[in-house]
């Protein structure tokens, strides 16, 4: 499986930051040996954080050629500008967490493990240190 995550995010929010702590190369080379089963080849996130003014929606895309699914894990953004560097971390890691297998579940795939991976998941990201 090809495991990616990226942003797109107003430089304030810090959210670039939560992304170099993360181990992108890594995560893509644990998940690289996977197999969760047949539905699902690739996942792909971004993290959006921007002015609530410009009104973003979450996108969420399954390319059934390529199995992937692209999805947006949208951010608060006042929260973020506000928040220390550590309650950022900590946000972006728990958010993942709760909306990754929602978005999952909506597809009713029957062939891929999904508590298998976000428990693999929750393994990589209880690795990462949090603090400032």
């Amino acid at each position: 499986m090809d495991f990616g995550i990226t942003c797109d995010a107003w430089w304030e929010t810090r959210v670039s930051e939560v992304i170099n702590l993360l181990p992108i190369r890594e995560m893509r080379d644990e998940f690289y040996g996977k197999f969760y089963g047949n539905d699902i080849n690739d996942i792909f996130i971004v993290l959006m954080c921007r002015q609530p003014e410009y009104n973003f929606k979450q996108r969420v895309r399954f390319n059934k050629k390529e199995k992937a699914l692209y999805t947006d894990i949208m951010l608060d953004f006042d929260f973020f500008i506000n928040a220390t560097q550590e309650q950022r971390n900590k946000k972006v890691l728990d958010q993942i967490l709760v909306e990754l297998p929602v978005i999952i579940s909506k597809y009713e795939f029957k062939n891929f493990d999904t508590l298998r991976f976000i428990d693999d998941i929750k393994i990589i990201f209880s690795k990462i240190n949090i603090k400032d």
